[in-house]
């Protein structure tokens, strides 16, 4: 059967320089969001999960349309990979990934802790992140569901797979990764970020496959979730931090480097598979 799908245009867009731009654009719609709001009678405070999420899917919705369009790209293009990504492999990659993820928690938490311990937070900067972790079943859609689906379409769907037009693949990942990082605007995500984006960066060059990007964020997200679940106190975020003992660390080193082994072979295995 002949493949009637349009061909992709304007493949090489956006570069690094027009992919801020499309940030820059990006953060303006939301402004606007938020002003119609505002304007409608709509009371809210920062970092509400609530309001937050019907803004993300309203701007996000926005700007696909428009790059969506541009590009000639459908969604059916942006989330089928390049070689098939079965529900068996899926799941094959469910448990590396995990293990990573449970590495990279605790390093990004240690991460953190250095830099509120010589950065701490405002008063409002506190409210903020427990106003928007402590939404109980909303933070969970918000920070679990609806960010890390959006975010990973545009940062790796739409940035990293213009950038690999472009740029060698390690290039690619650490250009779409600091991107990520820097467009949380500020610098107590913005380790985690980097990493985190770099990890799907990875994972979404060897597989050219959204879903476990969306997977690793998504899983990322629940582990912040759920420890302000646990520990609801706003002060933890501006006193003094204890660090994780060294074993803990290295651990944590051995799950990422454990689990980054198994996603290696898994999929180095899917991509012989699909050469062949």
């Amino acid at each position: 059967m002949a493949n009637t799908q349009a061909a992709e245009r304007n493949q090489s867009f956006p570069s690094v320089i027009q992919a801020v731009w499309v940030l820059m654009g990006l953060f303006g719609i939301e402004y606007m969001a938020a002003t119609v709001f505002v304007a409608s009678g709509h009371r809210f405070s920062s970092g509400d999960p609530k309001v937050e999420g019907v803004i993300q899917v309203i701007s996000f919705g926005i700007l696909f349309s428009l790059l969506m369009a541009y590009k000639n790209l459908g969604y059916r293009q942006l989330f089928i990979p390049a070689f098939r990504l079965n529900a068996k492999v899926f799941m094959l990659l469910l448990i590396p990934i995990l293990i990573v993820i449970m590495g990279l928690t605790i390093l990004v938490s240690n991460l953190d802790s250095i830099v509120i311990h010589y950065y701490p937070m405002s008063p409002h900067e506190i409210q903020v992140f427990t106003h928007v972790l402590n939404g109980g079943f909303i933070s969970v859609i918000t920070l679990v569901g609806i960010a890390p689906f959006l975010e990973e379409m545009l940062f790796r769907g739409i940035f990293l797979r213009s950038f690999l037009h472009r740029y060698s693949p390690l290039r690619s990942v650490l250009f779409s990764a600091a991107l990520f990082g820097l467009a949380h605007l500020n610098i107590y995500q913005l380790a985690g970020a980097v990493v985190l984006g770099a990890f799907s960066g990875w994972l979404y060059v060897t597989t050219r496959s959204l879903w476990p990007s969306i997977l690793i964020h998504s899983s990322f997200n629940a582990v912040g979730v759920l420890g302000a679940l646990l520990s609801p106190d706003a002060s933890n975020l501006s006193s003094e931090i204890a660090y994780d003992p060294w074993w803990v660390i290295g651990l944590a080193v051995l799950a990422i480097t454990i689990g980054l082994f198994f996603v290696s072979k898994i999929t180095k295995n899917l991509k012989e598979e699909g050469s062949g």
